[in-house]
């Protein structure tokens, strides 16, 4: 589900910045050298976001943490 809506006051303003180029985000993708253009597709934050959450989670240690996702929670421990 993408957290950017298609008829959004913002999306003008998104469309004035231009376009990026879609990348996967997984553990063996590159970091991208141009951050701006990675940023402008949504795709890629949808993906980008929740994959920042998972290792944040995983690696918090015995503290507890509470990150949104979208429309869910995800918590540190059980």
């Amino acid at each position: 589900m993408s957290m950017y809506q298609t008829f959004s006051r913002l999306e003008t303003t998104r469309e004035k910045r231009g376009t990026g180029s879609r990348r996967r985000v997984t553990d063996t993708t590159k970091i991208p050298r141009n951050w701006q253009e990675f940023l402008r597709v949504n795709a890629n934050k949808t993906e980008l976001f929740p994959y920042l959450t998972d290792l944040t989670v995983s690696d918090i240690g015995d503290k507890q943490l509470l990150i949104t996702v979208g429309e869910k929670v995800r918590c540190s421990s059980e």
